[in-house]
């Protein structure tokens, strides 16, 4: 806390700006740790008290986080969603080659929301709920920004893919997402 001009305490400005997107993001579901890495000025103790002030009488999920995009990424629908979710957060994010950019995180799950919610082109598919998650957002723009996801464009179909460096050559996930729903009926 620093002094305001007639002696009384104030949080900084930045402080404040983190402590609402720690609370937009907490409502977005993204885990604490996520958070604790974005944001410099909240602490784990508040993020918690944050926590529990936005869902009364539960504790934040306990648990590690996946160790990354090519863990939780399990299915040619994932692989679709994962670049559906990374490409959103792409056009929103200001320099995500140098950061992950934390407002750009939030607004591109909101769109990602809203999209999949209100136009569901995957409606008769069944979506993972534990991969499609801010969390899953997240580490795709932490690994994009590792250089460990790339997004790129699809040689046959020219949909936008994502390609983890992890996955093994002969994985059917290396494929484009898009050929191979449309080769099994969809």
């Amino acid at each position: 806390m620093s002094k305001d001009a007639n002696g009384g305490s104030h949080k900084s400005l930045l402080s404040i700006r983190e402590h609402e997107l720690a609370r937009d993001l907490i409502r977005q579901g993204l885990r604490i740790a996520a958070i604790q890495s974005l944001l410099q000025h909240v602490y784990r103790t508040e993020l918690s008290r944050i926590w529990r002030e936005v869902f009364p009488g539960e504790s934040p999920p306990a648990g590690r986080l996946p160790s990354g995009s090519a863990s939780v990424i399990k299915t040619p629908l994932d692989s679709a969603l994962a670049a559906f979710m990374l490409n959103e957060y792409l056009a929103i994010a200001v320099e995500p080659d140098l950061r992950v950019d934390i407002e750009a995180l939030s607004a591109a799950w909101e769109s990602c929301q809203d999209f999949l919610g209100g136009r569901n082109d995957y409606a008769n598919r069944e979506i993972r709920l534990e991969f499609y998650n801010i969390n899953s957002l997240w580490l795709l723009a932490r690994d994009y920004l590792a250089q460990k996801v790339q997004s790129e464009r699809c040689q046959n179909c020219g949909s936008r893919r994502v390609r983890c460096i992890d996955w093994d050559i002969r994985s059917k996930l290396q494929r484009c997402p898009h050929c191979t729903l449309r080769e099994m009926g969809g």
